[in-house]
């Protein structure tokens, strides 16, 4: 399992997660990043959570080869998260809110499963789905790997800073 966030300002979320695990505690979860600023967060941990700090590059690339999903749970509008790309070029199912720009990158039933924000159970429930079926992680992951291949190559990026991020539009000007 992995989870991630950078920041204090993330505080409540990961109180939820936190409460998440607790609820689901034959699962898990690891968090990688600097928590320092939020000892409320590792002090109400359950015994299946572990707190890795800061990784290094090579840490971190293991960290991912390791975990079974990502669960990238906020309650912001986010637009486009790095942590969802390093997910897909693991070939990693994401499970996250359906906010912002989300539900664009994570295909609900496809490549990851959504949930509503700040809703607890739903959350829960959506890591338990992927965490027991592991033919439908596997699937997830495969379609993830290949989504980000296709969509998300650095090429397409780079081609046209005026045209659609998504590399099926590389920007080719339409007839107006």
């Amino acid at each position: 399992m992995l989870l991630m966030s950078a920041d204090s300002a993330r505080r409540k979320i990961f109180l939820t997660l936190i409460e998440a695990a607790r609820r689901l505690g034959n699962v898990p979860f690891k968090f990688a990043g600097s928590y320092h600023r939020m000892p409320e967060v590792t002090k109400r941990k359950p015994d299946n959570c572990e707190f890795l700090g800061q990784l290094d590059v090579e840490a971190l690339a293991q960290f991912y080869r390791d975990a079974r999903m990502i669960v990238f749970a906020t309650r912001c509008y986010e637009g486009f998260p790095t942590v969802i790309l390093e997910a897909m070029s693991h070939g990693l199912p994401v499970v996250c809110s359906c906010i912002g720009g989300l539900p664009e990158i994570v295909e609900d039933g496809k490549t990851g499963l959504l949930y509503e924000p700040a809703m607890l159970y739903e959350l829960a429930d959506r890591i338990r789905t992927l965490w027991q079926n592991s033919a439908l992680w596997s699937k997830f992951g495969r379609c993830r790997a290949v989504e980000g291949r296709e969509n998300y190559a650095a090429e397409g990026f780079t081609e046209s800073p005026a045209g659609d991020l998504r590399k099926g539009d590389r920007g080719e000007q339409k007839n107006r």
